[in-house]
This record gives C-alpha cells, sequence and structure tokens, in this order.
C-alpha cells in the first residue's frame, strides 16, 4: 500500500502542477522488443527514460536498503561470496511461486517507489516534458491508472516471443513457455494499452515505428509544457 500511495501523490502533484510533464508507461513481454523500442526512444528520439528494472537493481545493491529488506525476507542463503544478492537464484526460488514473488514484491516495492519518486522530481525540477516509464509490470502494479498519462504495449505474437527467448537465451522451449506463461499474456496487455507498437515484423519496421512515436510524443509533451 505505502507504494501505490508513493504513485498517487506522484500522479496528483504531476497532472496537478503548472507545466504537466507527461509520463508514458512503457511495457510487454519477455522477448518481446520492448528494451528495443526503449533504446530508440531515449537514442534516437531524445526521451527521457527511466527504467524500473534498473531501478530494481540499484536500490537491492549491497549496502542500500532494499537490499536489506531482501536478506531478511529470504535469509543469508540468497547472497554470493561478495555480500551481494544472486540474483539468478532468487529469481529461480521465486519462479513459479506466487506467495514468494509476494514476499520479494513486499521487500522491494517501497525502496523502488522511493527511489522512482527522486528520479521523477528531478526530471519535473529540470523541466522534461516527457518521461517514459519502461516498467515490464506496468499494468499488474498499476501505475498505469495511478502515475502515467498514456500506455505503450510492445507487442508480437507468443510463438515469437518462445522462439526469440530460445535463440536469445540458449534455453529449452519447456522453460521458455514456463516463463512467458508465468507473466500477464502480451494479448492482455495489448487490450489495456492506449497504443501498441507491433514488433512481429522486421527489426527495421519496429524501429521505425518507434521513432516515429517518440517524435509524437516529443512534439506533444513541448507543446503541454507552453499551453499549461
Amino acid at each position: 500500500w505505502r507504494a501505490r500511495f508513493l504513485s498517487l501523490s506522484l500522479s496528483l502533484h504531476w497532472r496537478g502542477a503548472r507545466g504537466a510533464m507527461h509520463i508514458v508507461g512503457l511495457t510487454g513481454g519477455i522477448a518481446s522488443g520492448k528494451s528495443t523500442v526503449a533504446k530508440v526512444f531515449e537514442e534516437a528520439g531524445g526521451l527521457r527514460v527511466v527504467d524500473l528494472d534498473k531501478i530494481a537493481h540499484e536500490v537491492t545493491a549491497k549496502g542500500r536498503w532494499g537490499h536489506r529488506r531482501v536478506v531478511a525476507a529470504f535469509g543469508p542463503s540468497v547472497l554470493r561470496e561478495d555480500g551481494c544478492i544472486d540474483r539468478a537464484k532468487l529469481a529461480d526460488i521465486v519462479f513459479g511461486d506466487s506467495a514468494l514473488r509476494s514476499r520479494l514484491n513486499r521487500a522491494t516495492h517501497l525502496p523502488i517507489a522511493a527511489a522512482l519518486l527522486l528520479k521523477l522530481l528531478r526530471c519535473w525540477l529540470t523541466l522534461t516534458p516527457v518521461v517514459v516509464l519502461d516498467a515490464p509490470l506496468l499494468f499488474e502494479t498499476r501505475l498505469d491508472r495511478t502515475l502515467c498519462s498514456s500506455t505503450v504495449c510492445v507487442w508480437c505474437r507468443e510463438d515469437q516471443q518462445l522462439a526469440r527467448m530460445q535463440g536469445r537465451d540458449g534455453c529449452t522451449a519447456a522453460h521458455a513457455k514456463a516463463r512467458v506463461s508465468a507473466q500477464m499474456p502480451l494479448d492482455e496487455k495489448r487490450k489495456r494499452a492506449t497504443l501498441v507498437i507491433d514488433s512481429s515484423g522486421t527489426r527495421e519496421e519496429t524501429l521505425a515505428r518507434a521513432l516515429d512515436l517518440a517524435n509524437e510524443y516529443k512534439r506533444k509533451g513541448i507543446r503541454a509544457w507552453l499551453w499549461s
């Protein structure tokens, strides 16, 4: 509840302030092409991207608040010899067990929300018109409702997800299927999103769609600041 409270507070602040900052929620699934789109948004489109996965890694680094909360929740067995969290081991522990995933979420959500608050505050203070929130669990955590002005889903067919994951990670078909099945289906995310980038075609087509959308968001963001 504390993480959701922070998100709601942010939402009211950004939308109520003069010079409203447009927050775009970007999501997708494993091997859907979301990371590729986020890179285009940031590097070619010139948009500010805040990556929630990176924030999660930062707040659970050794010596950080999130690190202590994870160790308290799962014990020292999840640590490597150097004292850092063994992320692969932790992922194996919580994979397929909703109760353990909930325990991990309870340990990390508040540190992540606090770090996100600081990053968005910096963006607002520096008059950043558009911020892209790269969030794999955008809809699951309800950030689409409490924080975002619009949402984008990077979508492809499930058979493409499975093939890409096996080719990228060298995993078995069964492992790929299990990982994909553990997430909200992309078809459901597609229904909930404001806009969809179809990545089922060629890489060049996906890059072009992403760049067009980035440019459109940039134009809208600048107009919002000028007219608010």
